[in-house]
């Protein structure tokens, strides 16, 4: 396997890595063009480096111009947390890593998907993340729904954690129970706090 590989030095080489040699902390990638590459870069490759007790594995992807960033957690097997970052024209990083939701965690249906059978609220584990670039949203692989050997893609927009929407119908479940005027009362303060959030972003 050819890889740039770097240990706790900020100093990187390409260089092989054998079963003999301890792990790097951590192993790049560049993705060349190419639908092989990208599948040996994004899942085999992906797949060794977890086995083989590294760390941390990033791979650059010129063709969409964005950095994704793999790290384990709690010592599992497979990766599980993804962040990203765009590289713009000037070859810089635009921003932080941005945190995506993780490999293998369970999120819910915010829409029904007829052409599935699914409903709004079905639930299903995340097995893979495609990031895209600004402007452009991300999409991620479902499994499960009760449908054992299918696969789903799905857009950002179409999920949310299991947690949150565990939440939100908790809370709606409330809401059910207000009188009309005690809804009008809410709908006051939900505005207020929507024009906070949104003066709170622009002045961040």
């Amino acid at each position: 396997m050819q890889a740039y590989s770097v240990g706790f030095s900020v100093t990187a080489t390409r260089s092989t890595i054998t079963l003999d040699m301890p792990p790097p902390a951590l192993v790049v990638e560049v993705v060349s063009p190419g639908k092989a590459n990208e599948d040996r870069d994004y899942r085999y490759k992906r797949s060794e480096y977890a086995a083989r007790g590294i760390a941390e594995y990033w791979i650059v992807d010129p063709q969409i111009n964005a950095v994704r960033d793999f790290q384990k957690i709690n010592a599992v097997r497979d990766f599980q947390k993804i962040n990203y970052a765009i590289i713009n024209n000037d070859n810089h990083f635009k921003g932080v890593m941005k945190v995506q939701h993780p490999l293998f965690s369970q999120v819910a249906l915010t829409q029904d998907l007829p052409e599935y059978n699914l409903k709004r609220g079905n639930v299903a584990t995340i097995v893979e993340h495609y990031p895209m670039p600004e402007g452009e949203e991300d999409g991620y692989s479902l499994e499960g729904f009760d449908l054992p050997h299918v696969t789903i893609e799905v857009p950002a927009s179409q999920i949310i954690p299991l947690a949150q929407w565990q939440q939100e119908e908790m809370i709606l479940a409330k809401l059910r129970q207000l009188s009309g005027a005690r809804l009008l009362q809410l709908q006051d303060y939900l505005d207020f706090l929507l024009q906070k959030q949104e003066s709170e972003h622009q002045s961040a």
